[in-house]
């Protein structure tokens, strides 16, 4: 009877293995070995209570399907006599889930991040600690007069949603550089490794490192801190008396966002549940938390409140939820004012670029852009979402991004990644970092840096996911 037991439960891994693969596909497209042993560390508390519909797909297609197909093989082997049913039976089940398991760990590329680990037991060298400048140790003079900061974060905005060839028009095209006085724009910003999620990316832009996982995060053990050796955009605000306040609709549980503002230096959080304490209903929020129509209202009350006292400046930062794959949420404001169905994801795509630019506008309406810096940017590359087929046909897919600053802005390259808006934001709120260097990152502005170059940048891409000792310490500093 064990025996059997056990060969069922195989066969159930082996089923469940393929599920899981498929459903990934389907719901994410092609992720990280990185991203989903990142967010298995960090536990599914968070994800239970944000994405119902999301959890209740993977209870069905990874949990119950292979359920079903066990009770259906066991009911035939039970009650008929058939030949291929006693075949089946006898199949080495352990032998088939090996197979499943290889498969699925080959699609998360597993099999790359052990050839990472054997390069650097092979060599000692750590790629991290070769290029990691320490913003504890790094000279950041502060201005004389402090300038504020919003940071906005579109969920999954990327450069190709403007590509004509590839939509009926510009689907971006009301927040684009060209459109906004004062703004600059990188043409390439590319995807880093390890920063293609959105707990990633924001890791990337405000403390210049990725989130790697073939070390112990041991965050999900209970521990309140998250990257506690790192020093990061908040914690350099804070010290210099700045109000830092983050605003998203989603649960601040998830994948540990709400540890990570915590640790760095942020004073007040905004998710889901701070949401129904601000007495917002369910019929305000979508499967992931408030929609972005409302989200912008709070937000515009937030900037109002701290723009009244001009003592304190501050940094407000915005994280969108509403271009969220697979299918995106469409908000009262998208359904009444411009048209937007549930079944149209490009609308839905418009009509978060079309709030952002409304919410531009109050900021300039209001006057605060003269003494305040506005930096808007995609956390990551879009993953699996209607309209994923005709994304991955532009071969060269850049992140979104757009600075607003009244005063000069120099750029020095065209090319560069999360960690380099790290510095780049200092750099725009006026602060002297030396030699533009932060992290991994290279600030976008000033005096260009002679390392930074397409082989510094190829390199990363081949090496950052190598073991680091160094990028360890970061864990437990």
């Amino acid at each position: 009877m064990t025996d059997k037991l056990i060969k069922y439960f195989l066969l159930w891994l082996t089923i469940f293995f393929i599920q899981l693969d498929i459903w990934l596909l389907r719901k994410f497209g092609v992720i990280s070995f990185s991203q989903f042993i990142f967010h298995i560390d960090m536990g599914l508390e968070g994800l239970i209570h944000s994405d119902q519909a999301l959890l209740a797909s993977f209870v069905r297609k990874c949990l119950l399907v292979p359920t079903a197909i066990i009770l259906v093989i066991q009911f035939s082997l039970k009650y008929y006599n058939l030949s291929v049913m006693e075949k089946i039976r006898k199949i080495y089940f352990s032998s088939i889930l090996i197979l499943s398991l290889s498969l699925f760990l080959h699609k998360m590329s597993f099999f790359e991040a052990i050839s990472f680990y054997y390069d650097y037991v092979k060599t000692g060298e750590d790629y991290f600690a070769l290029h990691y400048a320490d913003p504890k140790h790094v000279s950041i003079k502060a201005p004389q007069k402090f300038k504020n900061l919003i940071l906005i974060y579109i969920e999954s905005l990327e450069e190709t949603y403007s590509d004509t060839h590839l939509f009926s028009h510009n689907l971006i095209a009301s927040i684009q550089s060209d459109t906004i006085a004062n703004a600059y724009h990188f043409n390439q910003y590319e995807q880093a490794p390890a920063t293609g999620w959105t707990i990633a990316g924001i890791v990337a832009t405000q403390c210049g490192v990725p989130l790697k996982t073939m070390t112990h995060n041991s965050i999900a053990n209970g521990e309140s801190g998250f990257l506690n050796g790192a020093f990061c955009l908040g914690d350099i605000l804070k010290n210099q008396g700045y109000k830092n306040i983050f605003v998203n609709g989603p649960d601040l549980t998830f994948s540990g966002l709400g540890k990570f503002l915590k640790t760095h230096g942020y004073d007040e959080a905004y998710g889901r549940a701070e949401w129904y304490k601000e007495n917002k209903s369910k019929d305000d929020m979508n499967d992931w938390g408030l929609y972005d129509d409302l989200l912008f209202i709070e937000a515009e009350k937030q900037l109002d409140k701290l723009e009244s006292n001009p003592n304190t400046p501050f940094n407000l930062t915005l994280l969108t939820i509403d271009t969220h794959g697979p299918n995106g949420f469409v908000s009262k404001h998208c359904a009444n004012r411009h048209g937007v169905t549930k079944d149209n994801f490009e609308g839905i795509v418009e009509c978060t670029a079309l709030q952002v630019r409304d919410f531009i506008n109050h900021i300039q309406n209001k006057g605060y852009l003269e003494n305040t810096s506005v930096v808007i940017f995609g956390d990551h590359l879009a993953m699996k979402n209607p309209v994923y087929s005709k994304l991955i046909n532009n071969h060269q897919r850049h992140i979104f991004n757009v600075f607003i600053n009244n005063g000069n802005l120099k750029k020095n390259r065209e090319e560069i990644v999360g960690f380099d808006m790290f510095p780049s934001i200092l750099t725009v709120l006026e602060f002297d970092v030396e030699q533009g260097r932060l992290g991994l990152g290279y600030s976008g502005f000033g005096a260009k840096n002679s390392m930074v170059n397409s082989d510094y940048y190829h390199e990363m891409q081949e090496r950052l996911l190598g073991y680091s000792p160094r990028y360890a310490e970061l864990w437990h500093g």
